[in-house]
């Protein structure tokens, strides 16, 4: 028989907050959807969010607990109060990893890695609480409230090694487009 996804072809839901919003997509060998972005309170700023459908399009009751979404703290990984995924990917070890920014106290952009295991727990082994940024100056140069570092894309090469492209902001204001590597035993920068 015919397949069929969400209702009428498509599919959603909410994390009971005012934005939910998606960025990045990729499907699991089981054909799992799993989704990154944010979620946005009024009181909690923007935290990093990875949602997890089935094929059917339905909220995956079977990942983080049953809640089909693990969702950052109300404080982000680099101090301020946005935490924003764009990019997600699996490992070899089926582990799910997002690329984004984590705002800086000065609200500056920094880039930022989270790991999470196949069943939505942080992977502890990674930065702190699963969770790790990349430098208080950006890569063109600008730092403070100026650094802006935003990932638009994440793959894993062949060495397990995750790269991620995008632009960071130089001390002009003017984007450029950069790419990271990332080592994935360590998490640091491939140097």
């Amino acid at each position: 028989g015919a397949a069929t996804f969400g209702t009428n072809g498509a599919s959603g839901t909410s994390g009971a907050t005012q934005d939910d919003v998606a960025f990045g997509s990729v499907l699991d060998s089981q054909g799992r959807i799993i989704l990154t972005g944010y979620s946005r309170t009024a009181t909690a700023g923007y935290r990093m969010v990875i949602w997890r459908f089935t094929s059917a399009g339905v909220l995956d009751t079977s990942f983080a607990s049953g809640a089909g979404f693990a969702i950052t703290g109300t404080t982000g990984i680099a101090g301020g109060t946005r935490d924003r995924g764009a990019a997600v990917a699996i490992d070899s070890s089926g582990r799910y990893v997002v690329a984004g920014y984590s705002a800086n106290a000065t609200g500056g952009w920094q880039l930022a890695v989270w790991r999470y295991n196949s069943d939505g727990t942080a992977d502890s082994s990674w930065g702190t609480g699963g969770a790790k940024t990349y430098g208080a100056t950006g890569l063109a140069g600008a730092t403070g409230a100026s650094e802006i570092e935003f990932p638009t894309r994440l793959i894993i090469d062949r060495y397990g090694r995750y790269v991620i492209g995008g632009y960071s902001v130089d001390t002009g204001g003017m984007r450029q487009q950069a790419i990271w590597r990332v080592l994935q035993t360590t998490g640091e920068l491939d140097t």
